[in-house]
């Protein structure tokens, strides 16, 4: 019985020393980021843009129709 508790012991010593030397051999990636980021932006020598485009403002009026019990997301469904 002392022979398995001695192997146990020895077992979960391995697993603890193995966890702790791999955690701290380990780098984290997120370490250095802004670093990396000056050196890899490309020098370009077209224009960037894009194909956002802002919607003019419409004026829809007063809703026509009566309010009905249902809804569609947070709109009021009218019936007209």
């Amino acid at each position: 019985m002392k022979a398995h508790k001695v192997a146990l012991a020895a077992l979960v010593l391995v697993i603890v020393l193995l966890t702790y030397v791999l955690l701290s051999s380990r780098k984290p990636s997120f370490e250095n980021m802004s670093a990396g980021i000056d050196q890899s932006k490309p020098s370009s020598s077209h224009k960037q843009t894009t194909n956002h485009v802002v919607m003019p403002q419409v004026d829809l009026g007063p809703i026509q129709g009566y309010e009905t019990q249902f809804r569609v997301n947070q709109y009021n469904s009218y019936q007209v």
